[in-house]
């Protein structure tokens, strides 16, 4: 294999070298010979042409010399050379490194500078200040050219606020020049310039032209610094520059070697080594590939290139994997080191002082040996000597080097002058111009280093200070002081006056400790609260108010005590003064029997022992209840207060106690006679009929009955409370009776009967089945209660409340299978082992045999559940073994009104209801018919949520709905991205409650527009506007404004069961004509036809996630409208037709923000 190199003269015309390029291409394309790839060295224009048809004919192409690095986006375009990004870089970390973080530019027309270079800037936080761009020199052909041209431009680099400038110019470079030393911005005035890569090389080392001018621009540019890149040339004595020399120069090599030797000038000699390394690579790559028994195409070529390590004559060449040069070296170079030689040939005007070199721990700066004549007398430089521009100020830069030099001829390391060897890593120090200076400083200079940073601030532009926190002023000479009661020396430090303390000086001292307060001023106090007294809140104000107030309780007490103390000695002395209750008994006439009624005629006990001890008294009927007594002494205190007290009584559940009469043998009291008999009457009389309303009733009647006796009396208990004692009126109510009285009933008054039968017997033995158990321990019958306790009072309503249920005596059930006295006992001692046969019956007919109480089934109860639930609840709780946890009865009355809820008497209530029915009957029908006027509205809102409303009226009035054309609509539609996914991860109720609550959050949106909407399917959602109500060009503008709101709504909405899950909204809308009617029977919708419904929904369908997609058609009518913003998307067809669509940006005054979303 051979390969031939052939060169083309490219004329720096870009037609002429694509014919060429094509004339070769297809002269060797069926010959032996093939074209494998493309050396180029031309310019960019060129070189763009060359690289697209090259990737056309999958050939290889390596630039020798093209900067640009955008060429590399063609896949088989390569560079050898660095781009401008590497020299960019390589200048800015050199101007960063010199703390030269502002520099102006200046450039002429001609030579534009790259925007890399600003971008790159801004990477290294380096600010390009005020760049200037002046026209070519050639613009001023014809006329004498004068500084004063470039004058406005060098005035713009003074007012830029630095030193530094960075000159972007070739052709017109000596004018900017000789410009600069005319305005005052050279060397010669401190200003430090700057220069990259071709421009440096054009700097007029010569002083050509203009720059022969006094002074010459070699001499006013001084300590001018020229930035290039380095391609490493070792000493041009390899083998391999030896023979390019021979080739290029065709003489013997040995004449390299005498005192005569030629070598090339760097530009030459980067042309050769890089047209060299460029050749070596390329065949390489084609060599590797053909090893490998493969055809060597040019994609394989480019790939090969870069995997080759070249040790070249431009130094170690590696392609990486975009195709660009991926090692870098710049060299630094100094205008003028001697400062003098103003004249002197370019070897003593640029000499390069520094080798910038990358390695992995960073960049690093090698010094250069002086050049010949600079290592000659009557120099005798090892180095080259510094030269900087006459700037007032400097700054000290240390930089990280190595020990030694690079030597002047074979360009290798070596030992340099008093510098350690072998070589070590090294600092250095060198001086850099500042590139700006406060010339009254910022306090003192804290270093020689650097001369913009101060003790008291940062010096940041040119007499710019920022102050340091706590200074202030144009020179932070000022100190910021924040003490309150004092000054400072430095910032924030306060000597405070006396009788103050704290950093501010804000906190008052105390010599006396403020106990109970805080101190405001020096010996001052301010008590906590009122409650403490004195100057240094020492004195509690409890410690003078508790005794005044105690004695004032103490004596309102005593005035009070003493106040109801003679109250009640009157009272008293009154009370036993009243006899008006006292019956003499011939006064009372008994009632015969033939005088009564027919009708209050009744079988019960009661009723018939109660009509045969009727008596009148004082012109009132009364039932006399005798007592077995001797004649009670009328002057007992006791009998007086007792009677005067129950005579007094009034509530409508308590009996009337008329009076009494206290001789032998008619001792009794008069009572309010009760016509309906006694609840034990009532419950066992089958043929009276008792809905739980009315027992429920009766014993709320005797909760208020006993809950006025045991609070609101003396009488403190009642101690006989059974269904015997508890009465019934005319209006069903129950009049508690048996109760009072306890000297006549109990006292010493009463005689000791005679033996009864064991019937008798009995009877007292059945009375203390109301009676509580810790009661009956100590007594043998009902009178030995006396009057009880207030506990057993309530467990003696539980007994009751168990006949309310069960409509039968206390026990009556257990009594079929045990004794009276065996239940007793039972009650009164359930563990006792003399029981052990009564247990086992208790226990075998269902009986807890730790609580022995009246058995409930399930048919006493009321109906309901819950009811029965709570009523039990109730009588656990009135029957509670321990007293004291039985409740009292004003919460039974309203655990009462929890299980039945009522209020007032059972008479009254029913009489009220059926006089409320009457009474309000119009007015229920003025309601219903409200209500059904209310109904019918709801019916026609959601008919109208289901059809336009002048539809529903057609419909309403029997018309027939003919479909309607409409000329131009906005149709809208949208779904959910992803919800076939969403879907699947979620229960169907899940689905449904979340497209409810996005549909709900749409609908109320929508509410604001004139917009129609049109159906939901699924997670599709489509909207009309202009129809059926049409409103001009309104509706595009109605529709967009709509979808925006949708769209920011929607980035806010999650799903509930997946927090993770975001929902996105993608939208499309149309204008254009359709045509709307009824359609159906059952279930009729309106519903829109047409070609613009599939364009909407296909303009849906083709959008982006949280993108708004439009048609022209809609597009033109809001440009028609004014102030929406669109962006072009492209074309599509829809239909078979082409349509151009848009995204929807923003809108004018809008107030939300749609997301910025990037264009797949």
């Amino acid at each position: 294999m051979s390969i031939a190199v052939e060169s083309i003269n490219t004329n720096d015309e870009i037609e002429f070298t694509v014919q060429q390029y094509q004339m070769y291409k297809e002269t060797h394309q069926n010959t032996d010979s093939e074209l494998r790839g493309i050396l180029l060295s031309a310019s960019s224009l060129i070189t763009k042409a060359v690289a697209r048809n090259s990737m056309i004919d999958n050939i290889p192409v390596i630039a020798l010399t093209e900067k640009d690095n955008s060429f590399l986006r063609y896949n088989l375009f390569n560079k050898i050379c660095w781009g401008w990004p590497e020299i960019y870089s390589f200048f800015l970390r050199a101007c960063k490194a010199r703390r030269w973080l502002k520099i102006t530019s200046i450039s002429s027309s001609g030579r534009t500078v790259d925007i890399e270079f600003f971008n790159k800037a801004q990477l290294f936080d380096i600010k390009i200040a005020m760049p200037v761009v002046v026209p070519e020199f050639d613009s001023f052909t014809g006329t004498t050219w004068q500084p004063e041209f470039y004058g406005e431009a060098m005035r713009s680099l003074k007012d830029a606020g630095t030193k530094i400038i960075i000159c972007f110019s070739t052709r017109s470079l000596p004018y900017i020049l000789r410009s600069g030393i005319r305005f005052g911005v050279s060397a010669l005035d401190g200003y430090q310039w700057l220069f990259i890569s071709e421009d440096a090389r054009s700097f007029p080392l010569m002083n050509e032209g203009v720059c022969q001018w006094e002074p010459k621009c070699t001499y006013a540019y001084r300590g001018s610094l020229l930035f290039i890149e380095n391609y490493n040339f070792g000493n041009f004595r390899t083998e391999r520059w030896l023979h390019t020399l021979e080739r290029f120069y065709s003489i013997d090599r040995t004449e390299y070697l005498g005192s005569k030797a030629i070598y090339p000038n760097e530009e030459l000699a980067s042309y050769l080594a890089l047209g060299y390394d460029a050749m070596w690579l390329l065949a390489q790559a084609i060599s590797n590939i053909v090893s490998r028994q493969k055809t060597a195409f040019g994609d394989e070529i480019s790939n090969e290139l870069k995997k080759i390590n070249l040790n070249g004559l431009s130094g170690k060449v590696r392609l990486d994997e975009t195709g660009k040069r991926s090692d870098f070296r710049g060299s630094i170079i100094l205008i003028n080191p001697i400062g003098n030689a103003s004249d002197s040939d370019p070897n003593l005007v640029a000499l390069p002082i520094r080798l910038v070199l990358y390695k992995e721990s960073g960049e690093v700066e090698v010094n250069y040996q002086a050049k010949y004549p600079l290592n000659k007398p009557p120099y005798n430089y090892v180095l080259p000597p510094m030269s900087l521009p006459m700037a007032d100020t400097y700054n000290i830069r240390k930089y990280s080097s190595i020990s030694g030099m690079i030597s002047a001829h074979d360009n290798i390391l070596a030992k340099a002058p008093n510098e350690p060897w072998p070589s070590i890593g090294f600092r250095r120090r060198e001086k850099v111009v500042t590139p700006f200076r406060c010339k009254q400083n910022c306090g003192n200079l804290i270093s020689q280093d650097d001369v913009t940073v101060f003790n008291n601030g940062v010096c940041i532009a040119e007499n710019v200070c920022v102050c340091n926190k706590g200074y202030l002023g144009d020179g932070c000479m000022n100190v910021s002081c924040s003490c309150v009661h004092g000054g400072c020396n430095t910032p924030d430090v306060c000597t405070c006056k006396s009788g103050w303390k704290g950093p501010r000086c804000d906190q008052p001292v105390c010599n006396t400790p403020c106990l109970h307060g805080k101190c405001v001023k020096p010996d001052k106090c301010q008590c906590r609260s009122s409650m403490w007294l004195g100057k240094y809140c020492s004195i509690h104000l409890a410690a003078i108010l508790v005794p005044v107030i105690c004695s004032l309780v103490l004596l309102i007490c005593f005035i009070y005590l003493l106040i109801r103390y003679l109250i009640k000695r009157i009272q008293l002395r009154t009370a036993l003064a009243n006899l008006e209750w006292l019956v003499i008994w011939d006064e009372a006439v008994k009632i015969d029997s033939q005088e009564k009624d027919s009708k209050n005629v009744s079988t019960a006990t009661h009723v018939s022992r109660m009509f045969n001890d009727l008596y009148t008294w004082k012109r009132e009927k009364w039932f006399v209840k005798r007592f077995n007594s001797r004649t009670v002494d009328l002057d007992d205190e006791a009998v007086r207060l007792e009677m005067v007290e129950l005579t007094t009584l009034n509530h409508k559940n308590l009996i009337i106690y008329g009076g009494a009469c206290l001789t032998y043998p008619n001792v009794s009291f008069f009572l309010e006679p009760a016509n309906k008999g006694s609840l034990e009457d009532i419950l066992i009389n089958d043929a009276i009929q008792l809905g739980w309303d009315f027992r429920f009733s009766f014993l709320k009647d005797i909760c208020c009955g006993m809950d006025f006796i045991h609070s609101k009396t003396n009488i403190g208990s009642h101690g006989r409370l059974k269904s015997s004692n508890c009465l019934l009126d005319n209006r069903w109510c129950i009049r508690l009776s048996g109760f009072g009285g306890p000297s006549i009933r109990y006292g010493q008054y009463l005689m000791a009967g005679e033996e009864k039968d064991w019937q008798y017997e009995l009877l007292k033995m059945n009375e203390l089945f109301w009676t509580a158990p810790e009661l009956l321990i100590t007594v043998e019958c009902l009178n030995d209660v006396q009057m009880g306790t207030k506990e057993g009072d309530v467990y003696s309503f539980g007994i009751i409340a168990s006949e309310i249920a069960t409509r039968d005596i206390p026990y009556a059930y257990e009594r079929m299978f045990l004794s009276v006295s065996a239940i007793l006992d039972l009650i009164v001692e359930k563990d006792s082992p003399l029981l052990e046969d009564e247990r086992k019956v208790w226990q075998s007919i269902g009986g807890d045999i730790f609580v022995i109480r009246p058995q409930l089934k399930s048919e006493h109860l009321p109906e309901g559940k819950t009811t029965q639930r709570k009523f039990l609840k109730m009588l656990d709780d009135v029957w509670n073994d321990e007293p004291l946890l039985r409740p009292p009865f004003s919460k039974l009355l309203v655990v009462l009104d929890n299980i039945h809820p009522t209020k007032g008497e059972l008479m009254d209530n029913l009489i009220r209801l059926l006089e409320s029915y009457s009474n309000n009957l119009e007015q229920v029908v003025i309601e219903r018919t409200h209500d059904l006027e209310v109904e019918k509205a709801k019916i026609d809102h959601i008919i109208s949520q289901m059809l336009p409303k002048k539809v529903v009226e057609e419909l309403k009035h029997g018309n027939k709905v003919e479909p309607e054309d409409f000329n131009c609509v906005t149709v809208f539609y949208s779904d959910i991205v992803g919800f076939t996914t969403i879907a699947k991860n979620s229960q169907p109720m899940q689905v449904v409650d979340l497209l409810n609550n996005l549909y709900s959050t749409f609908d109320s949106i929508l509410h604001k527009y004139d917009v129609y909407k049109v159906e939901t399917i699924g997670d599709a959602y489509v909207v009309a506007s202009g129809v059926p109500e049409r409103n001009g060009n309104a509706h595009a503008g109605e529709i967009t404004t709509a979808a925006m709101d949708l769209v920011i709504t929607m980035l806010a909405m999650k799903v509930p069961h997946l927090p993770d899950c975001k929902l996105l909204l993608r939208i499309g809308a149309h204008s254009g004509p359709v045509v709307a009617g009824v359609v159906g029977l059952k279930m009729p919708r309106y519903t829109l036809f047409g070609d613009t419904m599939l364009i909407a929904a296909t303009m849906e369908s083709t959008s982006e996630p949280l993108r708004i997609q439009l048609s022209e058609h809609t597009v033109k009518i809001l440009d028609q409208l004014g102030g929406y913003e669109t962006e072009l998307r492209g074309e599509m067809t829809v239909a078979g037709r082409a349509l151009t669509t848009f995204w929807l940006i923003s809108k004018d005054g809008y107030e939300g923000t749609l997301p910025q979303v990037a264009s797949k």
